[in-house]
């Protein structure tokens, strides 16, 4: 049982679902463009484009496709490549449920075979193993998550887009964990497309997120505002806000990593949490079930102690299988504006589960 009581200060611990509270002139950025004349739309979004592919070390703004999020931004690309019977996509064992989907319609309707790379002894991903897989020469494409949206795990991102290329094969990053957080310059990654979104890291609105391409070869017709519809400009300007506010205060971004691990630490240290993914490289997002609080219930005990968290299947019912969590995780995930003393109420909250 638990006991509901009062609360002076909402803790908002779900950024790994969607960012809160947003940068500093995001809310201005939305107004004022929402009160600009339509005759101002098409310069209003060219300097926006400009703005993020600024910050997010793009040199050439036309390749940046600004699409409603992540989820269509993957989509848009998959679906818009060229492909035959028998060609092979790879993944890793982690991925979000907006990267299988379009990848399960290429198995069902145009012959794609698709195969998971598994993690390794306390590492996320085998590069071995996709090394093996990508010397068969049927791989067209690795297309693989950053970071588990699950665990937090930050996956060897730069190995492994430097393996498909040197195979000849294409290679998709969703960077919807990353970007922002970790992540500010995308060709770094080395990889052939970088999907985002805009409403985590970046501390932007919902409904705005990109895409960037580094090279349209390989297309059947590369994917364009045809494609996605009419962009969020309002979402745009204010995306471009919220990176320029982050690259100018790269400490914040430190934080939520920082706090990931105290809490870690802190819930391995108990006998009553079970703590899952491992050591290494990560996002802010930590899951971890306890043996007297009920997924169904993890949410509302929290509440009652005035947190917010995510708890449940994350989008990512495959990845929880392997981890052998199928009904799902209690996940924290901290953000730039979180405190030390949000990791002390986290604990404060398991102690009161009944």
């Amino acid at each position: 049982m638990w006991v509901r009581r009062a609360v002076t200060r909402r803790r908002y611990l779900n950024q790994a679902g969607t960012s809160w509270p947003k940068a500093p002139g995001v809310l201005d950025a939305v107004q004022q463009t929402l009160r600009v004349d339509p005759a101002r739309y098409a310069e209003l979004f060219v300097e926006a484009r400009e703005r993020i592919a600024g910050v997010l070390g793009i040199a050439s703004p036309e390749a940046l496709l600004l699409t409603p999020g992540c989820t269509s931004a993957i989509a848009a690309v998959l679906l818009s490549r060229s492909w035959q019977p028998g060609d092979v996509v790879l993944t890793s064992a982690m991925e979000h449920q907006a990267m299988l989907t379009p990848i399960e319609a290429l198995v069902r309707h145009r012959g794609v075979e698709h195969y998971r790379v598994a993690s390794r002894a306390g590492e996320p991903f085998d590069l071995d193993a996709l090394r093996d897989r990508l010397a068969t020469g049927r791989v067209r494409a690795v297309a693989i998550t950053a970071a588990s949206n699950v665990t937090g795990e930050r996956l060897p991102v730069e190995g492994i887009t430097a393996a498909a290329r040197d195979a000849g094969a294409f290679s998709l990053v969703d960077a919807a964990q990353t970007a922002g957080l970790v992540h500010l310059d995308l060709p770094s990654l080395g990889a052939d497309a970088v999907a985002f979104a805009g409403h985590k890291g970046p501390l932007a609105p919902q409904g705005i997120g990109g895409l960037w391409i580094r090279d349209q070869k390989g297309f059947a017709a590369p994917p364009g505002y045809c494609d996605l519809g009419s962009v969020n400009l309002p979402g745009a300007v204010a995306m471009a806000t919220s990176l320029e506010w982050l690259a100018s205060t790269p400490t914040h971004r430190r934080r939520p990593i920082d706090l990931r691990h105290r809490l870690r630490e802190a819930l391995r240290a108990r006998d009553d949490c079970t703590v899952f993914g491992g050591d290494g490289p990560s996002t802010s997002a930590v899951s971890f079930l306890h043996t007297r609080l009920e997924i169904d219930d993890a949410e509302e005990h929290f509440a009652a102690h005035g947190i917010v968290v995510r708890a449940g299947r994350h989008c990512a019912g495959q990845h929880l299988h392997g981890l052998d969590a199928p009904d799902g995780t209690i996940r924290v995930s901290f953000g730039v504006f979180n405190r030390d003393d949000d990791v002390d109420a986290v604990l404060e909250a398991l102690d009161a589960a009944r």
